[in-house]
């Protein structure tokens, strides 16, 4: 899977299930952080040209 799915999967996610925040977990199921809509829409904002 590619990062681009993987971040397409995210927002699937968040969006389907209103979900607010997911885990990020490691290879062994750990979870090393907390991904939010809030890092979601900041990420996609930086890849956007300003529309002013």
């Amino acid at each position: 899977m590619s990062a681009d799915e993987k971040f397409e999967r995210t927002i699937r996610l968040l969006s389907r299930h209103r979900y607010k925040k997911l885990p990020v977990v490691n290879g062994a199921g750990r979870v090393i952080g907390v991904i939010s809509r809030g890092d979601l829409i900041n990420n996609i904002s930086k890849k956007i040209p300003s529309l002013v």
